[in-house]
């Protein structure tokens, strides 16, 4: 597997990042911080953050709170660990309770 740097700017985060998880194809990149967001950063192909431009990307952000649905955490969640299945095509979260 070739060598690959890849800077993603971090956004609508607290003070820190709390966790960071590579897909198993090192394809997307997912971190978290002490919120219910998970945000996914592509790291090959046109849409990667590689080089030049890296202001420009977009992320997708996935909001893990539920606030649409009874009993939810709510948006106080914090997410601590961060992990993708073996396949590639979910993500697990561990995180605080909501308020």
């Amino acid at each position: 597997m070739p060598d690959c740097n890849v800077r993603a700017p971090s956004q609508n985060r607290q003070w820190t990042i709390t966790d960071a998880t590579l897909s198993p194809d090192n394809n997307w990149l997912a971190y978290s911080s002490i919120t219910p967001d998970v945000h996914l950063v592509k790291t090959r192909g046109d849409d990667a953050v590689l080089g030049l431009g890296l202001e420009e990307h977009e992320q997708e952000v996935l909001c893990l709170s539920g606030e649409d649905r009874p009993g939810s955490l709510g948006r106080g969640t914090g997410i601590w660990s961060l992990r993708f299945d073996s396949q590639g095509r979910q993500l697990v979260a561990g995180c605080t309770p909501g308020k």
